[in-house]
């Protein structure tokens, strides 16, 4: 469990940038796409999700919004910014090119 959240971290500005990818969300669904998707690998408190996206939207990589929710209730709704998707397709390229490495080094005969 340790390991899965020193991965999320490291990593959870990628996650979320994917699940965003096909369309907008807000925070709780992003939630469960990540765990879904992982097979609950990825299962982070909204806690760590919440600042997560607050950085992300400083640094232009999302934008919010409110909408409505159920009832009258508001709630903050999430789109992945062209700057977004830029960052998204190089980690993912960058993701792809350690995992090759780290498949080759662990596969390496010793």
């Amino acid at each position: 469990m340790i390991l899965q959240h020193k991965m999320f971290y490291g990593h959870g500005e990628t996650v979320v940038l994917r699940m965003l990818a096909d369309g907008p969300s807000h925070p709780y669904r992003i939630r469960q796409e990540m765990a879904k998707c992982s097979k609950g690998y990825f299962c982070p408190s909204l806690g760590r999700i919440y600042p997560l996206l607050e950085v992300m939207e400083k640094h232009c990589l999302v934008r919010s919004k409110r909408v409505r929710g159920h009832g009258d209730q508001q709630r903050r709704q999430y789109t992945i910014t062209a700057a977004g998707r830029r960052r998204l397709a190089i980690q993912t390229d960058e993701w792809h090119s350690f995992s090759e490495a780290m498949d080759r080094v662990l596969h390496h005969p010793i």
